[in-house]
């Protein structure tokens, strides 16, 4: 290193400390404050440590509070490291001969702000502002808005993730998902259980016409999520039922509607009517999930009887 440039350093060195001093930092403090070792500050401003271009925005950033801060940093900065500052300032030949002399008196910590307009620069992003001595009171609220419109950029996404979950608990129903809502069988063993004026009905048995007929069935969520049936029934067809099937005329209980489960929550169904019409019938636990479908509920137990006539 030649002894120009170690002198380039130490005065660069030197003005760090007093701007550091100045403001009543510690080298540990700004150390914290631009991210690098106590080490690494030590040495710089002891003049054996050349800075790096991202270490040397940083210090602009915390120590050059004024005009005449920055403009002393970055000529400091521009002896003693004119490798980085070369890529990114070309200053016209003109200003670079009108500063030639405050370029020397910045060394000893000097400058004269007052009698000639300078050009103030940070390192990535170009001229930050003109100004005899303070930036106007236009810059400062072009400053404020850029900062504004940084924050509504960051802001923003997060905004629209949490209207979308909201919107999720509120409005969507997650699916009915085949297999997770099921029969439960009964202490008796039946999933579906039919009664006439008392009388319980296996398949084939008949029932005499008027008959209270009765049918019971239990239903649970198996799903590790909450589930809402819209509607849930014994869907009934006769006479025709047993040929037929769900073509038949439709003879079924009453609706229950709009039921929520939670998961492992269950829902006793229970309903009665009576059949005024002799023939075949069947019985069956249905329900109708968000989506408007109809389908029946596993493991799909239906139980098939006839109505006949009294003798």
């Amino acid at each position: 290193m030649s002894s120009s440039r170690t002198t380039d350093l130490i005065e660069f060195g030197a003005l760090v400390k007093s701007l550091r001093s100045e403001q009543g930092l510690t080298q540990r403090t700004l150390a914290n404050q631009v991210g690098y070792a106590i080490d690494t500050i030590r040495k710089i401003e002891q003049g054996r440590y050349p800075p790096s271009e991202e270490l040397t925005q940083q210090l602009i950033k915390f120590l050059a509070t004024t005009p005449e801060d920055q403009l002393l940093l970055w000529q400091a900065t521009r002896h003693a490291r004119p490798d980085i500052l070369a890529a990114q300032f070309d200053e016209p030949e003109a200003a670079a001969t009108q500063n030639s002399s405050q370029t020397e008196s910045s060394r000893s910590r000097g400058i004269d702000a007052e009698t000639a307009s300078v050009q103030i620069y940070s390192l990535a992003d170009g001229p930050v502002f003109e100004s005899q001595d303070q930036p106007t009171a236009t810059h400062t609220v072009i400053a404020i808005f850029k900062t504004f419109n940084i924050y509504v950029l960051m802001g923003t996404p997060i905004v629209l993730l949490l209207l979308a979950w909201l919107g999720t608990r509120l409005f969507y129903q997650p699916p009915v998902r085949n297999g997770l809502i099921g029969l439960v069988r009964s202490a008796e063993g039946a999933y579906l259980t039919v009664e006439a004026d008392g009388r319980h009905i296996n398949n084939g048995d008949s029932i005499p016409l008027g008959a209270v007929v009765t049918v019971t069935f239990e239903i649970r969520n198996d799903d590790i999520y909450s589930a809402t049936i819209l509607e849930l029934t014994a869907g009934a067809r006769g006479p025709g039922g047993h040929t037929l099937g769900w073509n038949a005329p439709d003879r079924s209980f009453e609706n229950r509607r709009h039921i929520v489960l939670k998961p492992g929550e269950s829902y006793l169904y229970h309903s009665v009517r009576t059949f005024d019409e002799a023939g075949d019938y069947f019985v069956e636990a249905v329900m109708r999930d968000p989506q408007g479908k109809w389908g029946g509920i596993r493991p799909f137990y239906r139980v098939k009887f006839f109505v006949a006539e009294s003798p």
